[in-house]
C-alpha cells in the first residue's frame, strides 16, 4: 500500500495566510508575462465593444423595444413601424455603472417595464414606465423577472429569493409568481413548491392561456398550464418524471 501525502491540502482554507501570499505572487508574477500582450490587444477588442449591438427585442402594436448596448452605456428604444426611433431609456441617466438587464413591453406598447443593477448586481430594480410621458408608474426591487401583462394596469411577476424565505415559509432558493394590481401584491403560484424550483411564466401567442415552467436544476421539469386571467386554473398538464420538459404554445385548443 502506498501512501500519498498531498502537499497542497493548506490550500483548501481559503484564509490560510500562507495561501494568501501564494495568490498574490503568482497574480504579480501573471501581469508580468502577460501585460505587454494586453497592451497590444485592449485597443483591438475596445474597437469591437463599442459597436452597438442589440441584446433584446419585444414586439407591440406600437413597434419594436429594442434593448441595445452603445458604447458603455444601455439603452431601450422603440422603432415604429414606419421607422420613427423613440429614445425611451439611457442608463447613464440612472446612475453610475448601471447595467440595463431585462425589457418587457405591453401589447399595445403603452406600459413598458425594465430592470437594472449596479454593477451588474442579481439584485436590481424594476420600474413600469408610461411610454407616452416616460413617466414611473410602479417600482419593485429584488430578483424580478417574467413579467406578464394582462392590461396596463395589472400584471403578473416572478420574484427569487435567494436569502429571505418565501412568504408560504419556503427556505432560498426558491421562486413565486405574484398579481401585481394597484401597489399591492398577491401570490397566485408556486406555494408550497420545494426550495431549488424556479418558475418561468409566459403566455401563449394568442393571449388567452398561461404557460409554466417549473424546473428542479438542469435535470427535470414539470409543464402547467391555464387561463391566464384565472390562475387557480393553472394546473400540472405534463411532467412528474426524470426529464426536462419545456412549454412551447397553445395553438386550436392544444
Amino acid at each position: 500500500m502506498t501512501k500519498i501525502t498531498d502537499s497542497y491540502l493548506w490550500m483548501e482554507n481559503l484564509q490560510h495566510p500562507k495561501l494568501k501570499k501564494w495568490v498574490s505572487e503568482r497574480n504579480k508574477a501573471t501581469k508580468r508575462q502577460l501585460e505587454n500582450i494586453s497592451k497590444k490587444l485592449r485597443p483591438r477588442i475596445e474597437h469591437y465593444y463599442m459597436i452597438p449591438y442589440v441584446l433584446l427585442v419585444r414586439t407591440s402594436n406600437r413597434g419594436h423595444f429594442i434593448l441595445l448596448r452603445d458604447g458603455q452605456s444601455f439603452k431601450i428604444r422603440i422603432i415604429a413601424p414606419d421607422g420613427f426611433v423613440n429614445n425611451l431609456i439611457n442608463s447613464r441617466e440612472l446612475g453610475r455603472d448601471v447595467v440595463l438587464q431585462w425589457l418587457y413591453a405591453s401589447k399595445e406598447g403603452k406600459r413598458c417595464a425594465f430592470s437594472y443593477s449596479f454593477g451588474g448586481s442579481d439584485e436590481g430594480i424594476t420600474r413600469i414606465m408610461d411610454t407616452d410621458s416616460k413617466e414611473v408608474l410602479d417600482e419593485l426591487k429584488g430578483r424580478i423577472g417574467d413579467i406578464t401583462w394582462l392590461d396596463n394596469e395589472r400584471y403578473y411577476y416572478g420574484r427569487f429569493y435567494s436569502k429571505e424565505k418565501t412568504p408560504d415559509g419556503i427556505d432560498p432558493p426558491a421562486e413565486r409568481i405574484f398579481l401585481r394590481e394597484n401597489g399591492k401584491d398577491k401570490l397566485v403560484f408556486g406555494k408550497g413548491i420545494p426550495t431549488s424550483h424556479f418558475i418561468m411564466l409566459k403566455k401563449s401567442l394568442e393571449g388567452a392561456k398561461a404557460l409554466l415552467w417549473v424546473s428542479f436544476g438542469w435535470t427535470k421539469s414539470d409543464v402547467y398550464a391555464g387561463k391566464l386571467k384565472e390562475p387557480e386554473s393553472w394546473d400540472l398538464l405534463y411532467g412528474k418524471g426524470d426529464f426536462l420538459a419545456w412549454p412551447i404554445d397553445y395553438v386550436a385548443n392544444k
